[in-house]
């Protein structure tokens, strides 16, 4: 696969972090490739990408389900004291080719 082939988005484009400044020590693009063409998301510290078990998934806390406006954001683990929000890559996916149709203009009913 070409390089010039793979739409490669920055993580941070998708899931922001209000006002912060975000910085890559060590990018690193997890690839997608679920549909043409391929797309890449620039991530930091993959190494942080965890297995869970299903039993262990539990839904938005009310608090930030009330906030979140970002349907890739789905869920929580419990990981220690540490809580663990799960995040849709095909959802980040779909929401982008969404943003780009209504800045070209089109739409599902077209």
């Amino acid at each position: 696969m070409e390089v010039e082939d793979v739409d490669i988005f920055a993580f941070h484009q998708k899931i922001p972090f209000r006002g912060k400044k975000v910085l890559y020590k060590s990018p690193k693009i997890l690839l997608i490739k679920d549909k043409s063409p391929a797309s890449g998301i620039i991530i930091n510290q993959p190494e942080e990408i965890i297995s869970i078990k299903t039993d262990s998934i539990q839904p938005l806390p009310l608090l930030i389900k009330r906030f979140n406006k970002l349907t890739a954001i789905w869920g929580v683990i419990l990981k220690g004291e540490e809580i663990v929000l799960l995040v849709d890559l095909f959802r980040i996916l779909k929401s982008k080719t969404e943003t780009e149709a209504k800045k070209e203009g089109i739409s599902d009913e077209d």
